[in-house]
Formats: C-alpha cells, sequence, structure tokens
C-alpha cells in the first residue's frame, strides 16, 4: 500500500471512541446534546446501580415520558431548546440537561466550472458552524468553516463521468453530524466555451432586458459600456439567460454588453461578442420621416427597419428617409441591429406624425346645376392632395369672393339664395389634411339663361358662357318643354351661347340649357329654367266704312290678335258721350256701325278690349276709330 495513502488514511480517520457529554450532576451521560431534526439522543448510562434502584423517570421535555433502565434512546421530531430531566427513585431532585435541536436546512451553495477539469465550490450558506463537501468522485469529505472563501478541486484527466454529484452538509460545533446535505450536478470539460448574447431588446427608457445561451454551474461576468468608453462590470451571473439592467438612459445614449465565461480556479475571463443598444430619432421632414439612430456599428451585418410592426428594409448605414408617408399620418419605428449567429438588437420604438409643407393644388373641375332658388355646386376633389374640410365662397355681380360656408367635408354644396340677378360665381377652397391651404380654386359662374323675341315673335334664347371647367365646355344642349312641362325634346348645339327657336306654333316653350364639359369625369352644369312667351300681336283699324259698299273688310269694326293664343275676349265701343253702343266676346265678331239696328253717325268712336290668353296674362287695349260713310 502506497504510504501517502495510508497518512491520508489515518488523518481522516474518526475517533473510535464516541463523544459523551455528561448531565448537570453527572448522574448520567448522552452521546450528543445538539444536532438538526430530527435528532436521535441517547442516554448511555443512568447510574443504575447507585441511582435507580427504584427505577428512573425520564421526562425529555418535549412532552414525552417514559421509565427506563439501562440504555434509552429518544428522537426529538422539531426544532427547539429542550430539559431532559432524569428522576431517580429516592432522590429529592432530577438530574437534568439542555438538549438543542437546530432546524435541518440544507446548506446553500454554488458550483462554478472550470476549465482543466475543475470545479470551484463556493458555500454561501452561514447557518452553521462548519461544512463537509463530498466532490462525489470517491475522494473523502473535506471541512471546511463558515465564512470560508470557494474551494476548487481537480477530478483529474478525464474520462469523467457525467455528471458528478456534489454534496454539501452543515454541521455546527459539538453536534450531531445529521443534517441533510443539499446536492447538485456538475459536468467536467477541459475548456468552457464563450457564451453568446442573443437578444438586447430596449424594454423602456430606462431599463434594457439581455437574453443569453449559457451553461449550467458556469460563472459569468457582465459587462457595460456606455457609448462606446471602456467596459465596466455589472456583476456575476450563473444558472440564468436573462438579464435586466435598470437605471439607464436609453433615450439620450447608447449601451454596449459582452458576457465573460470567468474561470474562478485561474481568474480567466473568456468574452463574448458585443452587443449593443442604438438610440432611435424620428423626425418628420416635408413628405418624409428621417431616421437616425447612434450605436456602435462594428460587428453589425446589418439594420433591419419596422414600419408599424411590419419589415419596410434592410440597410447597411445608421440613416434612413422614408419617403412613402401620408402626412397627418402617425408612423412608428424600430430598428433591429442583426449580428452574426443570429443575434439581435431591438431598438424602442420611436413614432413621428408624416407632415408637408406643400400648397395643395386648386380645386380645377366645378359644376353647378340650378333649380328654382338654389344652386348645386359639386366638384372634383384633387387627385394628389387629400382634403379635410372644404370652403365655398360667393361673388355677386363681379364684387369680391366672401366666404358662403366652410367646414364641409363632401365635395358637395347648395347655395338656396341664388338668384339669377345676383349674377353669382362661386369658388371652392380646401384645408388639407396637412393644414395647408389650397390655391384659391376656379371661378364657377352658373349658367344664366334669358329671352327675346324678334319681329316675327320668334324666342331668341342667349345665356351666359359656363366657367368652372379647366377643360372647357365641348357642347351645349337645350332641353324645351311646352307649357304643361311636356318636354319636347333636346336640341344640340355647338359651342355657342345665343339660339333662335323657329318654333311659332305654341304662344311658348320652357327652356334649359345644359352645359357639356370636355372631360368625360365631369358632370354637366345646368342653367336656371326659362318660360319663354311669344309677343301677343294686337292690331285694329283706325277707320271703317259700314255702308254696304265694299270692301267687305271695311264693312266692321273687329281687333286682331294672335287667336290660338287667347283664352278670353271682351270688346266695347263707345259713342262720343260715353254710352255703350256694342259689346261682344266673340274675337271674330266686329261692329258692323249699328246701335240698337239704327246706324250711327259718322264720327270718332272709342273702344276697349280686354283679353287674356292661355298663360293667364291679362291685356287690356283702349282705342279710338273714325266711322265714316261713302257719299
Amino acid at each position: 500500500m502506497n504510504v501517502r495513502y495510508i497518512l491520508f488514511l489515518i488523518f481522516f480517520l474518526p475517533v473510535a471512541a464516541a463523544a459523551q457529554y455528561n448531565s448537570d450532576r453527572g448522574l448520567f451521560q448522552v452521546d450528543e446534546r445538539r444536532g438538526c431534526a430530527p435528532f436521535t439522543l441517547t442516554i448511555t448510562d443512568l447510574e443504575v446501580s447507585l441511582a435507580c434502584n427504584g427505577g428512573c423517570s425520564i421526562a425529555w421535555g418535549d412532552g414525552t415520558t417514559n421509565n427506563a433502565d439501562g440504555v434509552v434512546t429518544h428522537t426529538y421530531l422539531n426544532p427547539g431548546t429542550f430539559t431532559l430531566s432524569v428522576n431517580y427513585g429516592g432522590a429529592a431532585s432530577p438530574d437534568v440537561m439542555q438538549v438543542t435541536v437546530y432546524p435541518n436546512v440544507q446548506p446553500v451553495f454554488e458550483i462554478y466550472r472550470c476549465g482543466g477539469n475543475e470545479i470551484q465550490v463556493n458555500v454561501t450558506d452561514v447557518t452553521y458552524d462548519s461544512y463537509y463537501i463530498d466532490f462525489g468522485d470517491g475522494t473523502p469529505e473535506l471541512q471546511i468553516f463558515k465564512g470560508s472563501s470557494p474551494v476548487s478541486h481537480d477530478y483529474g484527466a478525464p474520462p469523467h463521468p457525467l455528471p458528478y454529484t456534489v454534496q454539501v452538509k452543515g454541521q455546527n460545533n459539538q453536534s450531531a453530524n445529521n443534517c441533510s446535505s443539499a446536492q447538485k450536478s456538475v459536468n467536467i470539460s477541459t475548456a468552457i466555451p464563450a457564451p453568446t448574447i442573443d437578444q438586447l431588446l430596449i424594454s423602456s427608457s430606462s431599463v434594457i432586458d439581455l437574453q443569453f445561451t449559457t451553461r449550467q454551474n458556469v460563472l459569468y461576468r457582465l459587462e457595460i459600456s456606455v457609448n462606446g468608453g471602456a467596459f465596466a462590470n455589472l456583476g456575476n451571473l450563473i444558472d440564468v439567460s436573462t438579464a435586466t439592467v435598470p437605471s439607464l438612459d436609453t433615450d439620450n445614449n447608447f449601451y454596449c454588453f459582452r458576457l465573460g465565461t470567468v474561470d474562478p480556479c485561474n481568474g480567466s475571463v473568456n468574452y463574448s461578442a458585443t452587443i449593443c443598444s442604438a438610440d432611435l430619432a424620428a423626425t418628420p421632414q416635408n413628405n418624409a420621416n428621417n431616421l437616425t439612430w447612434t450605436t456602435l456599428a462594428t460587428g453589425v451585418t446589418n439594420f433591419t427597419i419596422q414600419r408599424d410592426g411590419v419589415v419596410l428594409t434592410t440597410v447597411t448605414g445608421t440613416t434612413f428617409t422614408d419617403t412613402d408617408v401620408v402626412c397627418g399620418t402617425e408612423y412608428c419605428y424600430q430598428i433591429i441591429a442583426n449580428y452574426p449567429g443570429s443575434a439581435e438588437s431591438f431598438s424602442t420604438v420611436r413614432c413621428a406624425t408624416a407632415i408637408s409643407t406643400d400648397i395643395p393644388t386648386a380645386i380645377a373641375d366645378v359644376s353647378s346645376v340650378v333649380d328654382g332658388g338654389n344652386v348645386e355646386l359639386t366638384w372634383q376633389p384633387d387627385a394628389v392632395f387629400t382634403a379635410e374640410t372644404y370652403a365655398v365662397l360667393r361673388q355677386s355681380n363681379g364684387g369680391s369672393f366672401n366666404s358662403l360656408q366652410g367646414g364641409l367635408t363632401f365635395p358637395s354644396f347648395t347655395d338656396d339664395k341664388y338668384s339669377t340677378s345676383g349674377q353669382f360665381c362661386y369658388r371652392v377652397d380646401y384645408l388639407n389634411n396637412c393644414g395647408n391651404s389650397s390655391d384659391p380654386g376656379i371661378q364657377a359662374c352658373p349658367i344664366i339663361l334669358a329671352y327675346t323675341t324678334n319681329s316675327d315673335n320668334e324666342i331668341i334664347l342667349t345665356w351666359t358662357d359656363y366657367t368652372g371647367w379647366t377643360g372647357g365646355v365641348d357642347h351645349y344642349e337645350i332641353d324645351k318643354y311646352d307649357l304643361n312641362h311636356t318636354s319636347l325634346g333636346t336640341i344640340t348645339l355647338g359651342n355657342v351661347t345665343t339660339y333662335t327657336d323657329p318654333d311659332l306654333a305654341d304662344q311658348g316653350y320652357f327652356y334649359v340649357v345644359r352645359a357639356i364639359p370636355n372631360s368625360a369625369t365631369t358632370g354637366e352644369s345646368v342653367s336656371n329654367e326659362v318660360k319663354a312667351l311669344r309677343k301677343l300681336l294686337f292690331a285694329y283699324p283706325k277707320a271703317f266704312t259700314p255702308d254696304k259698299q265694299g270692301p267687305e273688310e271695311n264693312e266692321t269694326f273687329r281687333v286682331f290678335v294672335t287667336e290660338e293664343f287667347i283664352d278670353t275676349f271682351e270688346m266695347k265701343i263707345f259713342n262720343r258721350w260715353g254710352e255703350m253702343i256694342f259689346s261682344t266676346t266673340d274675337l271674330l265678331k266686329g261692329w258692323d256701325g249699328k246701335f240698337n239696328g239704327q246706324p250711327q253717325p259718322e264720327g270718332t268712336y272709342t273702344f276697349t278690349a280686354t283679353l287674356r290668353d292661355k298663360t293667364g296674362r291679362t291685356f287690356k287695349r283702349d282705342g279710338s276709330v273714325l266711322l265714316l260713310r261713302k257719299k
């Protein structure tokens, strides 16, 4: 046998004789008086020959008693301090001993893997006076005392079973070695690979969360750098895969992190690749949002830009201008720094509301439809700029444009105070969704239709040229109706503003002029409706000769009007004294120069003719006629 091995056994060989503890008066002994629950105590000598002739009564101090001779054993189940009392027969007072039972606490300890097939055990527990470490490889337990530095253990050259179970048990001074042990498993290796930081996430303006790929029982050191400066130690980590770093200022700084594998046996550190946060700023500019971010780009493969949670693009630099924006719309951005090995760093989400200083294009096409005392205006919204609200302005008789109605959200408006005499023109302006006012819109003047009659009693229509369309008028059309508003058809004209209706069949007609635009997407414009009536022609002779000598048309006096226009008629004739000598309601019946069958003398006679045409108009005509007779 190897001598060193023999000496080793002798050094760790426990004492053969167990410790004995005496009672206060020395009448009995116990093998142990302190231990962890459950704690078994044995009274090894009750002085039977001297004191227990009459029998001994034992009170264990936990509420149980018994009578016994010789060796007696009792188990305390719960922690506490107990008074063991032995009452000897015939003795005036019992002999006692204090028994202490500790809570059976498993020690807290950590195992750190080292390279070179070593581990280090750090007992952080302070419950017990000393601790025994069993490294699980058959070597004797190692005793250390409370507060001792970590201890290393070399498992020797491979191969090694996987894993080893390390046990640590605590013991107080002058106590039984019966406390429960804590155990952990550990793998042994010749070298420990560097860790990886998989993800960095800025979760608030003061907190960064990290995710790692680590190994069990390996001690790590997390380090931080501010704005690319020197790294500082944040503390050690073990058996965790995440870390939260508080008390930062991510709105004004960027932070870099690295995680080091610490070999506590030799003090060396093997670091991961560095990963950094990005301080992102999103600034709205004219028709664009400008993104800039500050970070340490060393080691970054590229940057992914997300907008509203969707990947927008990938860039290699630290700036980007997003031109695909609509003013007034809020966009939220996040930068993801991509590192080799799929590590990612997520910036804070920054939002910006897009703006535009562009002046919106003027409204270029406005149509108007007159309906009695109303005119309905409709217009085409601009194809590029989105209107938030419209405003309608009105001009009267060539004066200034004044606001008529604002705050409109639809491209139409009805002016219920319209009149042709006002010679109104309109303009539509708008405020776009960027808060910018448009250029003044096109001047839109509704068509004003009027009529006259010529010497042939034909109706002549005239109207104002329609303005309100950038593309202008292609042609005009006239809708014609009879006086009962029955359609008589449409007259299609060119780009003219007058029309003479040769139709003499009726006393009058209703007319409406429609302007047809050159643009197929623009609605037509419609004029006011006019009721055009031809003149009522009225004629009579200045003299007549009722003497039966001809010509026949001179034998009677009558008035001449357009017969088909007349609804009612009445004519009266008076002599020089104002006496009515003739009356008739028959337009075709004339006065034959007689009164009560008697021929009237030559001279001047007056008449009145009252007529009502078929449109309801009433006319009264006065005149005089000379009655003559041939000699």
